[in-house]
């Protein structure tokens, strides 16, 4: 279970955090970011801006206001950024190599792009289509993050493609790098394969951070048969 704070422990939103919206589970009186497990997931509950959450006297989920982790950052302007726990999120490229539009999710490290076909996100591996409810959770994430139809930034990397025919890319909506949001908030692990390693430093740290708070999978043994173990078929 996550850790449940109240509403006097969680640090006040700014004039420009107050629209971020939560999922308020009416039932609980816990509130949920954006991407997380149960954003919009629960049998109670309502969409809400934060602030509103907090001054109807809702508590913080992991005690972290939303407002802090997932605030929005206009594309291609930030050139280094600073999550809440002290990770460097990754920055936006001054070109990003295509833009399409989000057809469909396969699975959380797998897309389908208009115009491009299959994309893999380099640098993360998420729980295989066999390893239920874990792979279904981490979906849930992903299509939290980016919606279907949504417009997303493609960054390649050294190798276009992989040995399936899929483009290999770091995806990108609204100036965030997906990729690093899965792994920064327990739906994916960092996957490490070279030459294709330019953002593997910021991956890799995001899994240590997500691992120590036990953040969305980590926080229900979701990894304890890791993706690749899986596909050799060794647990």
């Amino acid at each position: 279970m996550l850790a449940l704070v109240t509403s006097a422990s969680v640090t006040p939103l700014s004039a420009s955090q107050k629209t971020t919206k939560v999922w308020v589970n009416t039932r609980s009186g816990i509130y949920h970011c954006s991407g997380t497990l149960h954003y919009g997931r629960t049998s109670r509950g309502r969409y809400a801006d934060e602030s509103e959450a907090i001054a109807q006297g809702f508590r913080a989920s992991a005690g972290q206001n939303c407002a802090a982790v997932n605030r929005t950052v206009e594309p291609h302007r930030a050139s280094r950024r600073v999550s809440a726990s002290g990770l460097i999120e990754p920055a936006p490229p001054k070109k990003f190599a295509k833009s399409c539009v989000l057809l469909r999710i396969a699975d959380a490290d797998t897309i389908e792009c208009v115009g491009v076909g299959k994309v893999r996100l380099i640098g993360i591996d998420a729980p295989e289509q066999s390893q239920r409810p874990y792979s279904q959770m981490s979906e849930s994430a992903l299509r939290a993050i980016v919606p279907i139809f949504g417009t997303i930034d493609l960054e390649f990397d050294a190798t276009a493609t992989d040995r399936y025919g899929r483009t290999l890319a770091y995806v990108w909506y609204n100036g965030h790098m997906v990729n690093w949001r899965l792994v920064r908030n327990g739906w994916a692990m960092s996957f490490r394969f070279p030459p294709d390693v330019r953002h593997s430093v910021a991956l890799t740290g995001a899994e240590g951070v997500a691992r120590a708070e036990r953040r969305g999978l980590w926080n229900v043994n979701g990894f304890s048969c890791i993706p690749s173990a899986r596909r050799r078929a060794r647990c």
